[in-house]
């Protein structure tokens, strides 16, 4: 009975031994797909061309001209094999996470953020309104990003706009990428190390791990139309409200195509009824 034990033991330590190391590496999948070829897009602005050679815990080798380059994890924006695909997207250090911010300026109100990094899903919130006439009213819309759709809600008017957005990742909404090839310096920001980015019209923009923390947009020609984006909360590996990330029975949604059409509907009426009128 004990050596039955035993071997039941060693069995189950095998076979997770076995699917432990069988699945496949990052060096691998490149392989397999034949995309040993990859691009690394740098925050210094540099575009680096080579091929594959490993990954480690901080750090990305490639071979470029019979040389070995490595290059810090955080040093990289992005990184594509030959196809353009995202082959490494960013790991965010958490599973999901709600970011609360506040806009001041121009722009005033609150913007509240739920991240879920394990299923590439994003959702905004917008409470805001913009000092300007009719714009001075307090929004109240929801911007839902799925990797594949991204749905612009409008709670209010109960409609939404969805537009096929396939590919993305959770680092392309915050557009880190608009920044790249400034000055960077560093700042902290709710305790988190952030990338701080410098445009010469003086507006700046800091980053913790791809996702924008704060924000100051300088206009140099009027200066009543600065704004800044502050966020005061971050929640990490918190549960997130389901609700969230769907789409409200009583909203309609329509698709570019959809609005195109009925565009063309009213294009048409309109020559319609000039014709009748002549």
């Amino acid at each position: 009975m004990l050596n039955l034990k035993c071997f039941f033991v060693r069995y189950c330590l095998y076979c997770y031994l076995f699917l432990f190391f069988s699945v496949p590496s990052f060096s691998q999948t490149l392989v397999e797909n034949n995309s040993s070829e990859v691009t690394l897009y740098l925050r210094s602005g540099e575009v680096i061309k080579g091929s594959f050679d490993q990954k480690a815990k901080d750090e990305v080798v490639i071979k470029k001209l019979g040389n070995r380059l490595a290059f810090n994890a955080d040093d990289i924006l992005r990184i594509e094999d030959s196809s353009g695909k995202i082959t490494v997207p960013r790991k965010l250090p958490f599973k999901t996470a709600i970011v609360t911010y506040y806009w001041k300026g121009k722009k005033t109100g609150k913007e509240i953020v739920y991240i879920d990094a394990l299923h590439n899903k994003i959702v905004i919130e917008d409470f805001t309104k913009t000092d300007s006439g009719d714009l001075n009213v307090p929004k109240e819309k929801r911007e839902i990003y799925d990797g594949v759709n991204l749905i612009h809600l409008d709670m209010k008017a109960k409609k939404g706009i969805l537009t096929k957005r396939e590919g993305d990742v959770i680092a392309n909404v915050f557009r880190e990428d608009l920044y790249v090839g400034d000055v960077i310096t560093r700042k902290t920001v709710l305790e988190k190390d952030c990338f701080m980015y410098e445009k010469e019209n003086g507006s700046t923009a800091a980053f913790w791990k791809g996702i924008l923390l704060n924000e100051n947009q300088v206009n140099r020609i009027n200066a009543a139309y600065n704004r800044s984006r502050t966020a005061v909360d971050i929640q990490q590996d918190v549960p997130l409200p389901v609700e969230k990330f769907g789409i409200p029975l009583d909203i309609v949604i329509q698709t570019n195509e959809d609005m195109m059409k009925d565009f063309e509907k009213m294009r048409s009426s309109a020559k319609k009824e000039e014709g009748i009128r002549k």
